[in-house]
């Protein structure tokens, strides 16, 4: 049977409600996540954290979402260690756009349990490192963070603070996430052969169809790390 207009309404509408539902429930001690969640279902207001906690008539789907109350000791555990760890970026002064290779927590933090992977996962994405690490020898609180630099993780790391630069140009051009544009850059030749080795995800990433680059400075501009950035949007028809 063929899928009708309305079926597909129905079912996006659905998938909205659900990743919504999804996004404020998880917001508490998956901030990150759930603010990109939101974002990308075009949520009514400025961030998740905004919001108002879902009503008490959705925990039934709290609990089969997360499993049996014992989840939720395993939870605030996690929920402590990325504290630590974004405190500790924090303290080295780097932003938590810049991937780092790996971080060391308490074994003891984290007990043998069938949840332990996602909840390493998780751990993972919100610090934004590689992998996490277990380590028998630290004291509850104790974590370590990997702060070396390689070029691989600098690159990458410049990739998504371009990527969230375009964003917000694209936000500020009042171009919604549906329209689809040009980018012209005016850029230095070691940012240009980033960009160009990233240009798939980037343009993938932002909603752009084609990037070029203009010898000559162009009308707007943003910074980043790696200098000053500029730039020009057009939308295509």
């Amino acid at each position: 049977m063929k899928s009708t207009s309305s079926d597909k309404q129905y079912a996006l509408a659905t998938q909205k409600e659900v990743l919504l539902g999804v996004s404020r429930l998880i917001a508490p001690f998956m901030p990150f996540l759930a603010e990109s969640i939101y974002r990308g279902i075009g949520g009514a207001k400025e961030s998740v954290h905004l919001e108002d906690w879902p009503l008490p008539r959705r925990r039934a789907f709290f609990a089969r979402l997360f499993g049996k109350e014992s989840t939720l000791p395993k939870m605030a555990a996690a929920r402590r260690i990325v504290s630590n760890a974004l405190e500790a970026r924090s303290a080295a002064k780097i932003r938590v756009r810049q991937p780092l290779s790996k971080l060391t927590v308490p074994l003891k933090a984290l007990p043998p349990s069938r949840d332990r992977d996602t909840l390493l996962s998780i751990i993972a994405e919100e610090v934004n490192v590689k992998e996490v690490v277990l380590d028998p020898n630290l004291n509850d609180d104790e974590v370590q963070l990997d702060t070396i630099l390689t070029d691989a993780l600098r690159e990458e790391g410049f990739v998504r603070e371009f990527i969230r630069a375009v964003q917000s140009a694209r936000k500020e051009a009042g171009l919604n996430p549906r329209d689809v544009v040009d980018l012209s850059l005016h850029v230095s030749e070691n940012v240009r052969t980033i960009i160009e080795k990233h240009k798939t995800d980037i343009c993938t990433s932002v909603n752009v169809h084609n990037v070029g680059f203009s010898k000559e400075p162009l009308p707007d501009e943003f910074l980043i790390d790696q200098g000053k950035v500029s730039y020009k949007l057009q939308a295509r028809s």
